[in-house]
Parts: C-alpha cells; structure tokens; sequence
C-alpha cells in the first residue's frame, strides 16, 4: 500500500467517512495500518471521539496496544480525551493501561505554557508601550 492510499484512508477517518473504511476493511486492509506519525485508526477514533469508527474498527481485529512514534497508545488519547467510555471498550479488548504521561498531554501542556509565556511577553509590551506614551506628555 503506497504512502497516498494510506493518506486517503486516514482522511476518509478524519472526516468520519466510515463506509469508506469499512469497504477498505472489507477488501482486506489491516485495521491497524498506520500512517507517517505511527498513528492507527483505532488512534484516530479516540482522538476524534468517533464511536463508530472505534467499534468498526475492534471487530475488525484492530490491536489497541499499538504506539504512534511517540509512544502513545489508542488509550491514551481515550484517557487525554477524558472518555471512559472508549477506555472501557479498548480495555475490554486487551488494551493495556500503563502508569505514564500520554506524549499527547505533555504536548498539550508544552502549547499551554507557550500560550502562557506569549501573554507575558505581550503584558510586558504593552506596560513598556504605556510607559513610552506616559513619558511622552
């Protein structure tokens, strides 16, 4: 499978398309294929919160405890996604809970504490804009 058939099928996920993937599925691809992040579709549907892709893709046999290249299982977007629901339903199908960090919530607290940082900085601009314009008269 080249690298722009499994392009297509990640976007008909991203785009909640399921009857694509379930005519792919049928025709015989691997429900655990991942693209260039090592993301599954079983990653995709936790991230995205498509419950119908998630149990599509279960029944199919798609393994839960695959990592995307940063160490990330399906779970753990279920868990930074806060759904009990899809951790239940990954754990009822072997997925294993381990005791760590999702790379994906420390990404997302590394893009907080930037957000942060920029306010910061821009409060200081401002203050130093304020202190130039009261000087001034």
């Amino acid at each position: 499978m080249t690298s722009q058939e499994i392009d297509e099928i990640f976007f008909a996920a991203y785009d909640g398309k399921f009857d694509v993937i379930k005519l792919h599925l049928d025709n015989g691809i691997s429900p655990n294929i991942q693209n260039e992040d090592g993301k599954t579709l079983l990653h995709v549907a936790c991230d995205d919160g498509y419950s119908g892709l998630l149990d599509l893709l279960l029944k199919y046999g798609a393994d839960p405890n695959i990592e995307d290249n940063e160490g990330d299982t399906p779970i753990d977007y279920a868990t930074f996604r806060n759904s009990e629901e899809y951790r239940q339903l990954l754990i009822d199908h072997g997925a294993l809970v381990r005791d760590r960090q999702p790379a994906v919530e420390r990404n997302w607290q590394t893009i907080n504490e930037g957000q942060e940082q920029v306010r910061a900085v821009q409060n200081l601009l401002s203050l130093i804009e304020k202190n130039k314009t009261d000087s001034s008269k």
